[in-house]
């Protein structure tokens, strides 16, 4: 559906990826409370982190992630702003750098500097439950 405005599918795949992270995040962490750190964990931090993960969400009874698209334009370019708000506490978005996806060899953390590196402005807003993101078209 968001193909249809004006300049948007040559940069599909980048807004899907943008809007997954976001999502993916905003479920992960916001409503589910997961902590990424566990993949580190030597013998099985991945699998554990999966295995958490489909646990909380078997039980998870109530949240909600608001997704939202809007096509704009910042000093005369066209922009896409997406918007992602969940209802979970957020987190402090001041205390983590920002990080290059190319330097990062953890196995999490490099889905925002992923972000980052396709020309996207990111922007944490209230407790760090929201974020928005403006890809330049």
């Amino acid at each position: 559906m968001i193909e249809q405005i004006a300049g948007i599918k040559p940069h599909a795949g980048q807004i899907f990826l943008i809007a997954s992270e976001l999502f993916n995040n905003a479920l992960e962490h916001g409503l589910l409370h997961l902590d990424s750190g566990v993949k580190s964990r030597p013998a099985g931090g991945f699998k554990e982190y999966l295995e958490q993960r489909s646990r909380r969400l078997q039980a998870l009874e109530k949240g909600w992630i608001e997704i939202g698209f809007r096509h704009t334009e910042t000093e005369g370019r066209p922009v896409l702003g997406i918007r992602v708000k969940d209802s979970g506490p957020g987190f402090d978005f001041r205390r983590y750098p920002e990080a290059d996806a190319a330097e990062n060899s953890r196995p999490f953390g490099r889905g925002i500097a992923l972000v980052r590196s396709l020309g996207a402005d990111i922007r944490y807003l209230g407790s760090g439950n929201e974020v928005v993101v403006y890809y330049p078209l």
